[in-house]
């Protein structure tokens, strides 16, 4: 067991360090057999992921210290199919490359191609939140820059809105992983996924709403697909892998991760269902009132990437595994038939959605509720035949009506070749067409009717809201202000009057006292002085002074 356990770390040496190795070469020198060294690169980390998946499920403790802990690696069943899957779809993607073009790759696809299985081999099989969120950003960078092929304006353009797009989405990851940070004390995603779901609900209702808008971001789902119909653009070159499958597959595995999370909270696991099908419903209606189709890769890988998220609260790690497998082999077929379209696989393409919908509900019957069977069928029918729908009217040359029967493609016997094009042409051509016109009768009946409602009706009303409203004003304001004033200067003058009144009052009042005060002190005073005995002795005082005054008028005369 122990040398099964080194000889898997081994492995997991080899499959970060000879890409990353190839990348750093390829940089500083042009090796000569350019794509036999991505081959043979391809083929080693396919041999490398059929003995980790033999090796089973591990977890490895490196002699390397991040953030203040050593550094994991684990081995999960998942991350190697999905790896194993995506390296192979990239060897398709190389073989048609060169068959198609006739041309080696360039150095600079050589180089990003390189780097990315290596940081793709980083953020699968790490133990760590903060290891696997910089390799993220590490794929993201090299996502955004394999939308630059000449470095114009309108490279430039694409570069800034994946690259853009796909920071936002990791800041909602690093948000949900410094919340869980201080709880868990640790960056081992078992401990912080166990941590997670023992925090209070509101709490990890953010943490789980951080972790799905990641999910969201990197898997293009909208309203965040157009930084998909950025990557659709570079779609003759290898480099498409980085944005249009590793990418979208990271994001998946990163809901594999943390469904657990999701699972936990009871809102959630009705809420997300909700919410998922409110976006497939809205994208439906979309696709039908837009003029211009988007390609099929686009336009579903981001409605049935929708699907994931009525599952991600299922708390059933091995639905999400099997559909996510399925999602990743539609897209590497959609995109094998949009570099095709005339080849003779259309009819698996048109079909292939709904029978990997039925199939993964036949697989996992239990998981699915009564009413969530039913939901799932349904719409997966409808995402179906909303798809050929789409796809027949991006058609050009071939009108729908004038469908006739082709020749056998000698798949089938003649019979059943027959009767298959027979019921297409009635399915597809005649009730589906029905259907789509009373489809878009009913939305442009709703649209009148809102214009009407709304526009008109609704902006008379809303006049004479505004006209009552003004009215009111004018009769509660304007003459109540007049009514307040007269009021207010009658009030005052009342006020003033009966304060003079009161005033004139009290001073007659009060001086009428002060009067009778002062004449019943004077006849105090006269009563007393005449009480008093008459002082006979001062008689003499008027002639002494007669005396003096004859005394006086004597000697001026004199």
């Amino acid at each position: 067991m122990t040398a099964v356990h080194n000889a898997a770390l081994a492995v997991l040496y080899l499959l970060f360090l000879l890409p990353l190795l190839l990348g750093v070469f390829s940089i500083f020198r042009k090796p000569l057999p350019t794509d036999r060294l991505i081959e043979s690169l391809l083929g080693l980390s396919l041999a490398g992921t059929g003995f980790l998946a033999w090796a089973g499920e591990q977890t490895f403790d490196l002699p390397i210290s991040f953030l203040g802990e050593w550094v994991s690696l684990s081995i999960s069943m998942t991350a190697v199919v999905l790896y194993a899957l995506l390296v192979v779809g990239l060897g398709v993607l190389l073989h048609v490359n060169r068959v198609r073009q006739e041309r080696s790759l360039l150095r600079s696809e050589r180089v990003l191609l390189a780097f990315s299985l290596s940081f793709g081999v980083l953020a699968f099989f790490s133990n760590q939140f903060m290891i696997r969120y910089m390799a993220l950003e590490a794929v993201g960078l090299l996502a955004a820059l394999a939308a630059c092929l000449s470095f114009d304006r309108e490279d430039y353009h694409r570069f800034k809105n994946i690259f853009l797009t796909l920071r936002i989405g990791d800041m909602g990851l690093l948000a949900s992983i410094l919340m869980i940070l201080p709880e868990s004390g640790t960056l081992a995603i078992p401990e912080m996924v166990d941590a997670a779901i023992a925090l209070p609900l509101p709490r990890r209702s953010w943490i789980a709403a951080g972790f799905i808008f990641a999910g969201m971001v990197k898997m293009g789902v909208i309203p965040f697909m157009d930084w998909q119909k950025q990557a659709w653009s570079i779609k003759n070159s290898p480099g498409v892998w980085i944005p249009g499958f590793l990418m979208p597959g990271l994001g998946m595995y990163l809901l594999y991760r943390i469904y657990p999370v999701l699972a936990s909270i009871p809102l959630f696991r009705i809420g997300l269902p909700v919410f998922a099908a409110v976006l497939i419903v809205s994208q439906i209606a979309a696709g039908f009132l837009e003029k211009r189709v988007h390609p099929r890769f686009v336009r579903m890988g981001s409605i049935l990437n929708s699907f994931v998220l009525l599952i991600a609260a299922s708390g059933s790690g091995k639905l999400l595994r099997d559909y996510f497998l399925g999602l990743i082999l539609y897209r590497f077929i959609v995109y094998l038939q949009e570099r095709n379209p005339k080849g003779q696989k259309k009819r698996l393409i048109d079909f292939f959605p709904v029978m990997m919908n039925l199939t993964v509900l036949v697989l996992h019957w239990e998981v699915f509720s009564p009413l969530g069977r039913w939901a799932w069928i349904g719409l997966s029918v409808c995402v179906s035949v909303w798809d050929q729908l789409l796809a027949r009217r991006a058609e050009t040359g071939e009108g729908v009506e004038a469908q006739v029967l082709k020749p056998g493609s000698g798949m089938l016997m003649p019979w059943a070749e027959k009767f298959y094009q027979v019921f297409e042409i009635n399915l597809f051509s005649r009730g589906v067409v029905r259907l789509m016109d009373c489809f878009t009768r009913l939305v442009n009946g709703l649209h009148q009717k809102v214009e009407i409602n709304v526009l008109s009706q609704g902006l008379e009303n809303l006049a004479a809201l505004f006209g009552k409203a003004a009215g009111w004003t004018q009769r509660n304001f304007e003459m109540g202000f007049d009514r307040t004033w007269t009021g207010l200067g009658t009030i005052l003058t009342k006020v003033s009057a009966g304060w003079l009144r009161g005033f004139e009052n009290n001073a007659d009042q009060k001086v009428v006292i002060w009067t009778e005060d002062v004449m019943q002190s004077v006849d105090e005073r006269e009563q007393e002085i005449q009480s008093r005995p008459l002082r006979r002795d001062l008689a003499w005082i008027p002639i002494l002074m007669l005396v003096i005054l004859g005394f006086l008028y004597i000697l001026q005369g004199g």
